[in-house]
């Protein structure tokens, strides 16, 4: 999967971070005066927020599926590792 890749989620979280500095970043227009920016400030202002959700998001995901991944292969080492000890005290027995 694609979100299980380190420079996925550093590139996703990159992003995320870039659009929500991006997002704090836009000036507020101090009540009463109007803007002079076409109709697309909100629309701007919604998609960035959504994008940096989003992007913050899939980064996580892939942070959880790394975590996943790691607590799978620590529980199979151990698994190894007893039945190894098994084996040994088979041996030593026999």
């Amino acid at each position: 999967m694609i979100f299980k890749n380190w420079a996925v989620i550093i590139i996703l979280a990159a992003i995320g971070l870039g659009l929500g500095w991006y997002w704090l970043s836009i000036p507020t227009v101090p009540d009463g005066v109007l803007a002079q920016s076409g109709d697309d400030a909100t629309v701007t202002l919604v998609a960035t927020l959504a994008g940096a959700i989003t992007t913050i998001g899939g980064s996580v995901f892939g942070i959880l599926g790394k975590y996943n991944d790691y607590r799978k292969v620590k529980l199979e080492l151990a698994e190894k590792e007893l039945e190894l000890e098994q084996k040994r005290r088979a041996l030593e027995a026999g």
